[in-house]
């Protein structure tokens, strides 16, 4: 039997830099956003991190997305 997969959730972090830890390193802040449309495009999810990151007075590190699927036995 395969495996089959069905998505369940989609997350979208927006990765903050909220200063600098003792060693010097940038210390990062993540905040993410569940249920996210699944069929929002790259370009779409992109855009809307970017526009969330420029609400805050910190400095945008990135944007990430994080897909979670169940994974269940196939007929």
């Amino acid at each position: 039997m395969a495996a089959e997969k069905a998505r369940i959730d989609t997350k979208l972090q927006i990765v903050m830099i909220a200063g600098e830890t003792e060693a010097g390193k940038p210390a990062v802040k993540t905040f993410t956003f569940s249920r996210i449309r699944g069929t929002a495009s790259d370009d779409e999810l992109l855009a809307a991190g970017q526009a969330l990151g420029s609400l805050s007075a910190n400095e945008l590190d990135g944007v990430k997305v994080q897909e979670v699927y169940s994974l269940t036995e196939g007929l």
